[in-house]
């Protein structure tokens, strides 16, 4: 069971590891993270679904925006990545446990949860050391 919850987690974190680098590029700047929809940090164009795949639409595009042709951060794939790990390492330690499915899912839902509020500190403090 430690294997689906993993797999599970890695997907899940990948689609919410996206998610944190809206939080992370807007709160710290007061803006909204549920409008406008994600948008090229260099020229403002929205990003259409197709071009906002987790880690894959940054291979594909070459680390670039298809509009402006700018470079887009190394740090987005990143993020979505270690999210994705550290989702999957979660589903993988709590899937090991034998309790049940129900109290599983829900120590799962409040980890992650944890872990992205920690993964968007920590890169927010980054950011912000980064930029002086």
């Amino acid at each position: 069971m430690g294997l689906v919850y993993a797999i599970f987690g890695f997907i899940f974190g990948l689609v919410i590891g996206s998610f944190l680098n809206v939080v992370i590029y807007r709160v710290p700047r007061h803006l909204s993270v549920v409008s406008p929809g994600s948008m090229c940090p260099s020229c403002g164009t929205e990003i259409a679904a197709y071009d906002n795949i987790p880690v894959l639409s940054w291979l594909i595009l070459r680390a670039k925006c298809r509009h402006c042709g700018n470079p887009i951060s190394a740090r987005y794939p990143l993020v979505e990545l270690l999210t994705g790990i550290v989702f999957a390492a979660i589903g993988l330690g709590v899937g090991l446990v034998d309790i049940p499915v129900a109290w599983s899912v829900a120590v799962m839902i409040i980890l992650c949860l944890l872990a992205a509020v920690i993964i968007s500190i920590v890169a927010i403090q980054i950011d912000r050391r980064a930029a002086g």
